[in-house]
């Protein structure tokens, strides 16, 4: 006769793997943290969104934020690039569905208004491919994704739109940095 406590442990292990295989908050991971719980750690290695995010930070990403609302502009977002979706990027939302963007000398503008983004570096963004993007509309269910460091970034500008089921979840907060002075939220 099977103890109560091997029962209610084998029910729990069918819940969350049913769970898991139903995956009710959409996530395009294998990762069971994200399906099963909404989050997840991930680690920065390139400088692509400096000077936010430095080579070697460690932040939490919110997949259930997606679970139930759409991403805003400007959210700083963990995805699967649509020309190799075996990797996992972090970019920075710049369009959205139906949006009409363009950078012209630096400035990056969405639907003919001027965009501020108090977290470039000047410095950074220098290349031709940065200063300068032709105007183009995003198409229904993508996502126009950019990286801070535009001179170092792989972004749209190459790869293209970012469908909608790519995008993993919202980086919510930096909880690991060699310089204590920048863990906290993400902005």
């Amino acid at each position: 006769m099977k103890s109560p406590f091997w029962r209610t442990m084998a029910v729990l292990a069918c819940l969350l793997v049913g769970l898991y295989i139903l995956n009710p908050l959409g996530v395009p991971s294998q990762d069971p943290r994200l399906r099963l719980l909404g989050g997840s750690t991930f680690s920065i290695r390139s400088s692509s969104m400096t000077p936010g995010l430095q080579p070697g930070d460690y932040i939490l990403v919110s997949a259930a934020s997606y679970a139930f609302s759409e991403p805003a502009d400007g959210e700083v977002v963990v995805f699967r690039p649509p020309s190799d979706p075996a990797q996992i990027y972090i970019k920075r939302i710049a369009g959205r569905p139906g949006d009409r963007l363009r950078i012209s000398a630096g400035k990056l503008f969405v639907n003919d208004r001027e965009i501020t983004q108090p977290y470039l570096d000047a410095r950074q963004n220098r290349r031709e491919d940065s200063l300068r993007v032709q105007e183009q509309v995003v198409p229904e269910g993508q996502y126009f994704m950019l990286g801070d460091n535009r001179d170092n970034s792989l972004d749209s500008r190459y790869f293209g739109y970012v469908p909608r089921a790519n995008l993993i979840g919202r980086a919510a907060y930096v909880w690991y940095a060699n310089d204590t002075g920048r863990i906290g939220p993400l902005h």
